[in-house]
């Protein structure tokens, strides 16, 4: 099991949290940090005592909907998939899955008892049958392709972009291009960018590293909610290093080495930009 956990910004600097009495809130935190890798908690009341919170504030918990009675001592932390995103090969299974086949995923990514067209074991399913690949895979495939946009890179004329736009010889996924599509096209996005085959290519990285697709859709809307596009002089660099910085903060296995494929396309070292707190996802 995981020892590192996340929170979002999304719940946990939300209104209807901030409103929660202190010690519900500080409840809410060590409940995330106790919960399995799907979020369950089975030792809720001895959360409880070790904190010197009060039973009521579980109560008030559960009645906000911010954590699911499942059974008479379980409990789920219902934006579990939204503060954390852990790696199939990383992921030691719940006791509880055969609860897990009576939830669903809400439009938001939280578990929910109400039917959905999102089955969370469905979901999860398809999502591993996408990305579990073991590290080592990952390393070899991701050294091919290394090797291969080098040989290009050398040659020119070996560098050829075919109707859909993707580098010749070299397939992304399907997710990757819809994440193409995610830039706003008077950044740089447009279907003729010169960038275009290596953001798709870029995106595609991430994802083959495990990222969820979810979590790179947040950091672009992070990132370009308050953009001033008038100083960047290289819209792919800056917008890659942003990705980066935001991403690996949120991340426990992605090393700094896993984004050469960056450096490889570019052909150039990525260049340092500044982060502000505020940039920083929680």
């Amino acid at each position: 099991m995981a020892i590192r956990r996340c929170f979002s910004k999304k719940i946990v600097r939300s209104d209807d949290f901030l409103d929660l009495p202190a010690t519900t809130q500080l409840l809410y935190f060590q409940l995330g940090m106790e919960a399995d890798d799907r979020g369950y908690v089975n030792n809720a009341r001895s959360v409880i005592k070790i904190t010197g919170c009060g039973v009521g504030d579980l109560e008030m918990l559960i009645s906000k909907r911010f954590v699911l009675l499942r059974e008479e001592r379980l409990i789920l932390i219902k934006g579990w998939r939204i503060n954390n995103t852990i790696q199939p090969t990383r992921l030691s299974e719940s006791l509880y899955v055969d609860d897990l086949k009576k939830l669903f995923f809400d439009e938001h990514g939280s578990y929910t008892e109400k039917e959905t067209p999102l089955p969370v074991l469905a979901t999860i399913c398809r999502q591993n049958d996408d990305n579990l690949l073991t590290q080592e895979n990952i390393r070899e495939e991701k050294i091919i392709k290394d090797n291969l946009i080098e040989d290009n890179l050398g040659q020119s004329n070996l560098i050829q972009k075919n109707e859909t736009g993707i580098f010749k010889g070299i397939e992304v996924s399907n997710a990757a291009k819809i994440l193409f599509l995610s830039i706003p096209t008077s950044f740089d996005s447009g279907i003729s960018s010169p960038n275009k085959d290596r953001y798709c290519f870029y995106f595609d990285s991430l994802l083959k590293e495990g990222i969820d697709e979810r979590d790179i859709k947040d950091a672009l809307e992070d990132i370009f909610r308050d953009l001033d596009e008038d100083d960047i002089d290289d819209k792919y660099l800056y917008l890659t290093n942003r990705l980066n910085k935001i991403l690996l903060l949120n991340s426990d296995e992605f090393e700094d080495d896993n984004l050469a494929t960056t450096e490889v396309v570019n052909n150039n070292s990525l260049d340092e930009v500044e982060v502000s707190d505020d940039d920083l996802p929680f």
